[in-house]
This record gives structure tokens, sequence and C-alpha cells, in this order.
């Protein structure tokens, strides 16, 4: 196959004898008649800054992507919801290790955080359902965020954060450049 004028095309021959353009080399499977002199009835479009992988693992580790990108993003909205709306119960104090006084006195900073953590997940459920490369572009751009602030996070407060929030998510943008 050959790109021309971004489509995929099957080989030419070289020029003839008389030094005319090169003809396109017959192919049964994308011309079935004559009339179809240029062989490009069954050729397939697609962006040549963007290759298609052919792969046998190509689908899985596009799934795999999908799914553990969903997964920080469910994370993230877990986190939303601690953070904004259960801070001061007996569940968000255990999961933050906080006091009472503590969780009434930082309550709208953690509302705050909150916030963000839901524009991160905002940001990788709109990577999940954008086609193509701005999807792409956004989960890796999110994924990207998430480590960061998951490491920041480690060595600020507490370590278990690299686990929770950076891991999941430097193993899910491993998946979502190696889907490309």
């Amino acid at each position: 196959m050959v790109a021309v004028a971004g489509l995929a095309v099957t080989q030419v021959a070289s020029a003839g004898a008389s030094g005319s353009r090169p003809r396109p080399v017959h192919d049964k499977a994308l011309c079935a008649t004559k009339q179809d002199p240029d062989h490009t009835a069954g050729a397939v479009a697609r962006p040549p800054h963007r290759p298609v992988r052919t792969g046998v693992y190509a689908p899985t580790v596009k799934i795999a992507a999908d799914v553990l990108t969903a997964l920080v993003a469910v994370i993230h909205l877990y986190i939303l919801v601690l953070e904004m709306f259960l801070w001061n119960t007996p569940r968000g104090r255990a999961a933050f290790g906080t006091t009472e006084e503590f969780a009434a006195e930082s309550r709208v900073l953690a509302a705050n955080q909150g916030l963000y953590n839901g524009f991160l997940a905002a940001g990788l459920v709109f990577a999940l359902i954008a086609p193509g490369t701005t999807g792409f572009a956004f989960a890796a751009f999110f994924l990207g965020c998430v480590v960061v602030a998951g490491v920041y996070g480690a060595v600020t407060v507490s370590r278990r954060i690299l686990v929770v929030q950076a891991v999941p998510a430097a193993v899910a943008l491993l998946f979502v450049l190696l889907a490309g």
C-alpha cells in the first residue's frame, strides 16, 4: 500500500516504455470491475498524522486504556463527593484522617479541592466520549495532571495519595499512549 493524498491505495507499477505516468497495479480486492480505472474505489481515507493500528492487541490496548481512564475518573468523582459533601461526616473524617474540629475549620478548603477533583473527572469523561485525536489529547493531558497532582500530594501530604491517585493515572496514561 502507498499513501497518496492521504488515501491508502495499491502500489503503482513503474512507468511504461513510453515514459507515461505510473499506472496502478490491478488488485481484485480493490477493483472488482473495470469501472474503476484508478483502482481507488476501495481505498480507505485516514488522516496521515495518525496511523491506524492493525495489530492483534490494538483493540485490547484501547479498551484497557478506556477502562483505566474511566476508573481514574470514578476515583476523582468519589474524592469530589468526599471533599465537598462528606468532609464533616465520620466517613469523610476517616478517609482523610482528620478530627472533627479540623474538618469543621477546613470545610471550605476541602470543598474547593473537591471541585478541582471534579474538573479532573469531567476532563477524563470528556476524553472517553470525544472522537479521535481530541479524546486522545484530553486523556493524555488530564491523566498527566492527575499524575503530577498525585506526586505533589504524596510529597506534601501523604504517601497514600501516590497509590490512590498517581499510580492508577500513570498506568492509565501508559495505556492511552500505547493505544495512541
